[in-house]
């Protein structure tokens, strides 16, 4: 029997995990694009993205890949996409990130105006931004969703 591990670089592993990925995005978003902000449609999901859906309400690592995004993507130009132009602000300390940040994490569709959104789009496809989400999956066979359940015997 083969081990799949997903973070493994073998040539069967990266046939089985583009195929595993191609699954996702059939399953999880359609039409959709994994670059872009989505809704569940349900009171207890929050805004997502990626293949896998990165809910950003719900899961740590979403929240820390959002953020990391929201602080290094930069637009054809070299300037950072989301900027509150206060010089007196360090860059990990940057108002308008910090903001979007929060209002991300609201549930149910709410927080976000289409402005705001648009922006966060265009972070998330920015080349950092494509880049950083799609690297994500390299590991994600490494990090549990939910806790490990050990079945009793």
């Amino acid at each position: 029997m083969a081990n799949y591990n997903l973070s493994d670089g073998a040539c069967g592993n990266i046939s089985f995990k583009m195929k595993l990925i191609s699954l996702f995005t059939q399953n999880e978003l359609g039409s959709t694009s994994p670059y872009a902000l989505s809704w569940a449609n349900t009171t207890t999901s929050g805004w997502s993205f990626g293949v896998v859906q990165y809910d950003i309400s719900a899961l740590q690592y979403a929240r820390d890949l959002f953020k990391n995004i929201l602080l290094n993507a930069k637009d054809a130009s070299g300037n950072y996409i989301v900027e509150d132009t206060d010089s007196l602000t360090g860059r990990i300390d940057d108002a308008k990130v910090a903001d979007l940040f929060q209002k991300a994490q609201s549930k149910n569709g709410q927080g976000l105006t289409s402005d705001e959104r648009a922006l966060i789009e265009s972070a998330l496809q920015s080349t950092q931004g494509m880049s950083l989400i799609d690297s994500s999956y390299k590991t994600i066979g490494d990090r549990p969703r939910f806790p490990a359940r050990i079945p009793q015997l």
